[in-house]
């Protein structure tokens, strides 16, 4: 299964901040949803944080509290810093015991910046966020996913198909655990299915109810299997002249077709002329692409991933950019990194090893 793991945000967690009117240091307890938050003098409350260090791993987490329009993520470094965007003046460390999809650590980068914080509680931090650096985001670098094949049909991506003969959308019958038809005139959850990628070129698709396509012993595409095998996984085959017109190959090597309404069944051959009375033509519409570290790992293998964010790590944000931050007045940088970090140089797959090392190299120039 796919797993994206979120951060806790339960009551027992108690956060230090640096206040930069006071200069004192307060505490404050995460409250539920509609309650509010509990607060505290600094006094007797630091081995809160001790436990939080004794954990081990990636427990503490430095984010910058940015305000208004700043450094969100996207651009480059230098066009961010031309702006004029910066941070707040408040700083906040959280110690947490679960790992979160994306942490983000504040490097301070000036070895002098923590005594001048405390003698001038008021002065601001400068920071700038470095997003799309050790996080993939495609909508920041898409040219990282050209490689891949199909790279429109990564994992988590939606869709929806249509027949061209019936002009009726497929749609998994009672959201799932039951037979494919093709009887749906508009589009919803249960017209929709997500795709999961077996390899490159083959995938699985998912229905609402959580169940998988597969094709009966009749020959009937149906969403009744609830992990996907051999026998759960297709082929798209696109047409050449027109990308949004394809054809889904089944695991016995026929296309599926939708003769009538009230079926799809897995027995056409290859032979087509993609016209509008081939049954086996489909209308392909992507309503929803996830382009992130997931999808680029598993899209291009390993061994290619690797090399791939491996350059990009090295050559996206590098130690010249540092010193353009030092000499332009920022004194902080906020990084986003993916859960996964913890277990570099070996992460759950798909994911690859080696953010870890950049990381690294930001905490040396940061100096």
């Amino acid at each position: 299964m796919r797993h994206r793991r979120r951060g806790d945000t339960g009551g027992g967690r108690r956060c230090w901040r640096m206040d930069s009117t006071g200069g004192g240091r307060r505490w404050r307890r995460a409250a539920p949803e509609g309650e509010a938050p509990e607060e505290g003098d600094g006094a007797g409350k630091r081995e809160t944080l001790e436990e939080g260090r004794a954990g081990g791993g990636l427990q503490q987490r430095w984010e910058a509290l940015e305000e208004g329009d700043n450094a969100g993520g996207g651009g480059r470094l230098g066009e961010r810093v031309r702006k004029g965007e910066r941070g707040s003046e408040r700083v906040t460390m959280s110690s947490t015991g679960t790992m979160v999809v994306r942490l983000a650590l504040l490097l301070l980068c000036s070895s002098g910046l923590l005594p001048r914080l405390a003698a001038a509680p008021g002065r601001p931090i400068r920071a700038v966020n470095l997003g799309g650096w050790l996080v993939t985001e495609g909508w920041i670098m898409p040219s990282l996913f050209d490689g891949i094949p199909n790279k429109d049909l990564l994992d988590g991506t939606k869709l929806q198909f249509k027949s061209v003969v019936q002009n009726r959308y497929l749609a998994a019958n009672q959201g799932g655990g039951a037979a494919i038809v093709a009887d749906r005139t508009q589009a919803s959850s249960w017209e929709t299915f997500r795709l999961w990628s077996f390899n490159a070129t083959s995938f699985n698709f998912r229905v609402f109810g959580g169940q998988f396509w597969s094709v009966n012993s009749t020959g009937a595409v149906v969403a009744t299997a609830t992990s996907p095998g051999p026998s759960e996984t297709f082929q798209i085959v696109c047409w050449d002249a027109n990308t949004t017109r394809v054809r889904i190959r089944a695991s016995n090597g026929l296309f599926l077709q939708a003769k009538t309404m009230q079926s799809l069944t897995a027995d056409r051959g290859v032979a087509t002329d993609w016209s509008d009375s081939d049954p086996s033509v489909f209308f392909a519409n992507n309503v929803d692409i996830l382009r992130g570290e997931y999808q680029i790992c598993n899209g291009y293998g390993i061994t290619n991933a690797t090399k791939v964010l491996t350059n990009h790590w090295s050559t996206y944000i590098n130690e010249s950019d540092f010193s353009f931050m030092s000499s332009n007045g920022l004194n902080a940088v906020r990084i986003p990194v993916g859960w996964w970090i913890a277990s570099d140089p070996n992460p759950p797959l798909p994911f690859v090893g080696g953010s870890l090392k950049a990381l690294d190299n930001a905490f040396v120039w940061s100096q």
